[in-house]
């Protein structure tokens, strides 16, 4: 665009600076500091940043997980020298204890029941299977080595005699990945499978923390099945009676 101004008493024509471009706004802000949202961050951030960020994010995260731990009451039992282990075994101990009386809580004739018509959703047996078949998966995963019940659908157990017995050896088996975990362990890198059988890596804690949180969500289910046929949850039976699940 063309603009006038005057010389010695002539109008003479000058060009307006062209408008800057934004990649020129985002180049000259970085330089000061600054940065503008869209398109400067993913030039400043490489794709070998991005994945350092992640794992520091990741980082993050556990120790939000250690701190929530340690401000709760843990077994002093190796607390003192690895809190962040102790505190996630002890939070392991609690779910596998409400679990396994859970499982010996509902009568036999009713494990084959649903709380509505719904086909597709598990019966309390199968929850029990499933549990059986998620805590040797995220064990397994957090050692580094091949599922040893693999092949072994303990959703398709048939009675309740079957189903607590593959919930039984399942925390066997994870009872010695928690026990002998330590904190300098539990922030290793691991080799592992996804549930859709793909390749990765994985933190160890993140693997062991997915487990006891995997274990608690489908707790929540069970305890709908229980109230259902009048029983009370074990860990409501566990605690004074000033309310509970």
């Amino acid at each position: 665009m063309a603009a006038g101004k005057a010389v010695d008493g002539k109008l003479e024509l000058c060009q307006t600076p062209p408008r800057p471009s934004r990649r020129t706004l985002d180049e000259n802000a970085a330089r000061r500091g600054q940065v503008f949202p869209e398109t400067a961050i993913p030039r400043l951030i490489p794709k070998e940043l991005s994945k350092m960020k992640n794992k520091i994010l990741l980082l993050i995260t556990v120790v939000c997980f250690s701190a929530g731990f340690a401000a709760a009451q843990m077994t002093p039992s190796g607390a003192a020298k690895d809190p962040f282990s102790a505190g996630l075994r002890t939070a392991y101990e609690g779910i596998r204890t409400n679990l396994l009386r859970a499982a010996e809580k509902m009568p036999e004739e009713n494990y084959g029941m649903r709380p509505g018509p719904q086909a597709e959703v598990r019966t309390f047996g199968q929850i029990i299977g499933h549990l059986a078949n998620s805590n040797f998966f995220y064990c397994s995963s957090a050692k580094g080595e091949k599922n040893p019940n693999s092949g072994n659908n303990a959703e398709k157990k048939e009675t309740k005699a079957e189903f607590i017995k593959a919930l039984q050896e399942a925390f066997v088996y994870c009872d010695g990945v928690y026990g002998s975990l330590t904190d300098a362990a539990a922030m290793e890198m691991v080799k592992s499978t996804t549930g859709a059988g793909q390749s990765t890596e994985f933190l160890r804690a993140v693997r062991l923390m997915t487990n006891v949180a995997h274990d608690n969500e489908h707790y929540g289910n069970i305890v709908t099945y229980l109230r259902i046929k009048s029983l009370v949850p074990p860990s409501t039976e566990s605690r004074p009676r000033a309310g509970g699940n």
